[in-house]
């Protein structure tokens, strides 16, 4: 609706006395009155009607956010981000027939894994999971779905492209590496993580101290070449002997891949992650079936993940127990999986 307000022209010239004049003819001056009353009542209509046309023409109305999710693991700040997660539009999931094939369904079939510390690990209510691995598939069901439900079906590296192919699943999520040979069998959006090396300390050790010395490595490994020169390497034979060097106190840290790392502060909650180093990683990959129409719309799911801070949150509560700082989430499609 369009306002529109009209302005009275106002004149410097004083018009001379008429013989109308309410000062001289009381009768006039009642009509005059009464006049100037319908004046002000019509003035003050439509000052009312502009304020009104203004508020209309500037109001937005306020999105209204999705319901509160429903998903109990028993640890109170995973699910809180899993139940606090974006929702889809209903016609943006059924634009896209994978997506709303796993709508129909009620539950997103994720092929997962029975144990992976701080990604895959079992919540405290039964049937329930946490872990960043598992954070992601439960984020992306209720993306999906509108609240969090995923039915988990364990995979191994030798039957997740298999299951994927066969229809067993409909995705998998579980710190599955984008290579050229996988690219082959599956289609990978993200990758949604770096997992690089990490260089394990005792708990104690000053959060500043990134590179104790010396540091244990095992002989000819990645990790024995990512040292700085100003730190002392301590090559071993193998993990076992780092572990017990570091353990011993023969040895002030230790440089490892990072999943290894992090089973091993699993193991020894006396050992914390100092720092991490991110090239070269082995990148984690969401897989789907090859001939999916899916994978634009999870990657602008992972995109804006990353852009709300829902993967930082979601890192600082599973991973980031380890120790260690937020690193910087991966560019998507960087792992040579943009097709």
């Amino acid at each position: 609706m369009q306002c529109r307000t009209r302005s009275a022209r106002f004149s410097s010239h004083t018009p001379p006395r008429s013989p109308f004049n309410s000062e001289t003819n009381p009768a006039h001056r009642i009509r005059v009155g009464a006049l100037r009353g319908i004046v002000a009542a019509f003035t003050s209509g439509v000052l009312l009607l502009s304020a009104a046309c203004s508020t209309s023409a500037t109001t937005v109305p306020t999105p209204t956010p999705p319901p509160v999710g429903s998903y109990h693991s028993g640890n109170a700040a995973f699910d809180e981000i899993i139940n606090n997660a974006p929702v889809a539009p209903p016609e943006l999931v059924a634009a896209y027939p994978w997506a709303a094939a796993v709508r129909a369904t009620g539950a997103l079939r994720v092929g997962g894994l029975t144990y992976s510390p701080l990604f895959w690990e079992p919540g405290a209510t039964t049937g329930t999971f946490t872990g960043f691995d598992a954070g992601l598939a439960l984020l992306l069901s209720r993306y999906l779905l509108g609240d969090a439900a995923i039915e988990v079906v364990p995979v191994t590296p030798t039957t997740a492209e298999s299951m994927l192919r066969a229809g067993s699943v409909d995705t998998v999520i579980a710190q599955y590496t984008i290579t050229s040979a996988s690219l082959e069998q599956v289609m990978f959006s993200g990758p949604y993580y770096l997992s690089g090396s990490a260089v394990l300390v005792g708990s104690d050790t000053p959060q500043s101290a990134q590179y104790p010395t010396p540091v244990a490595v095992v002989a000819g490994s990645i990790p024995a070449t990512q040292l700085p020169e100003t730190t002392t390497a301590l090559p071993l034979p193998a993990h076992a002997q780092c572990v017990s060097a570091l353990l011993g106190g023969n040895a002030a840290g230790y440089l490892t891949d990072e999943s290894l790392a992090i089973a091993t502060w699993a193991a020894n909650p006396t050992l914390k992650i100092a720092s991490r180093i991110d090239s070269p990683a082995d990148a984690y990959g969401i897989a789907l079936p090859r001939n999916s129409d899916v994978k634009t719309l999870i990657d602008h799911w992972l995109a804006d993940l990353i852009a709300d801070g829902t993967w930082a949150k979601l890192w600082q509560v599973t991973i980031g127990q380890a120790g260690g700082e937020a690193p910087t989430p991966p560019t998507l499609n960087s792992a040579g999986n943009l097709r």
